[in-house]
């Protein structure tokens, strides 16, 4: 599953023993209603609204889908994505200043004979 989290919070500050993680994950809608099964269920998972990333493993969680330009969800992906990036992510909950946010991309392995025809897992 090709996809972006965004790491934030304590955790990616100087504060010693911070209480939890909190993350997103920025995502392909088709992975939600045509992926595989363990995608659909990852999404859900992280979207579940009785926090149970955060009562497993201490994780705040959540999920923004992006829907293809022609969708009529497109706008909505697109304002909730910003709504987190401008103001809940990369900024302190307290003060409201600045602080970053980190990235780390997600690709899908592609096997050799998909690469071949073009094919994406």
């Amino acid at each position: 599953m090709n996809c972006e989290v965004w790491l934030n919070g304590s955790f990616t500050t100087q504060k010693l023993d911070p209480d939890d993680v909190d993350f997103i994950v920025v995502a392909a809608s088709h992975y939600r209603a045509e992926g595989t099964r363990e995608q659909a269920e990852l999404i859900e998972w992280l979207i579940n609204r009785e926090d149970e990333p955060k009562k497993m493993f201490r994780c705040h969680t959540d999920v923004v889908l992006e829907f293809p330009t022609e969708s009529p969800f497109f706008e909505m992906g697109e304002e909730t994505k910003a709504h987190f990036e401008n103001n809940v992510y990369g900024y302190s909950v307290t003060t409201h200043e600045p602080k970053g946010i980190i990235l780390i991309k997600i690709e899908a392995k592609k096997e050799e004979s998909e690469t071949e025809e073009g094919g994406d897992k």
